[in-house]
């Protein structure tokens, strides 16, 4: 199982850590810049990969290991970056896809093209973990 993280937040940091904590092989987080990174304790790990580039081109995505991951997060920080950023990594059909939302008026238009809308609010790590033990 390999994740993809996209973004620096609070909420990445504290996925991250909850996932690590399960049957993963390999999390990759990619944001702007490494540096947002370097306090987390999960940064020891050696299932943690760290990218950075631009994370709206999507050879950024790819070369931080979008092509590999089963699951994508996108919490970039505001909801139409987090959203443009999620229907970009939709290149393989199987790849689940989680946009994190501070406003979920929009997430059933999302919800309909295969996005899978998490609250930021109200964030539910069972909802990744559910889709973690389908594979």
């Amino acid at each position: 199982m390999n994740i993809l993280l996209i973004g620096s937040r609070k909420t990445t940091n504290f996925l991250g850590e909850q996932l690590l904590k399960g049957k993963v092989d390999k999390i990759s987080f990619v944001d702007n810049s490494v540096y947002n990174y370097l306090n987390w304790d999960i940064a020891h790990s050696e299932k943690v990969n760290f990218f950075s580039g631009n994370i709206q081109e999507i050879n950024t995505l790819i070369k931080s290991g979008l092509d590999d991951a089963d699951i994508v997060i996108v919490d970039s920080g505001d909801d139409t970056s987090n959203l443009f950023i999620g229907q970009k990594a939709k290149i393989n059909f199987d790849t689940i896809i989680f946009v994190i939302l501070e406003d979920l008026s929009v997430s059933e238009v999302f919800e309909s093209i295969g996005l899978k809308i998490l609250n930021s609010h109200d964030l539910k790590v069972k909802k990744i973990l559910n889709e973690i033990e389908k594979f």
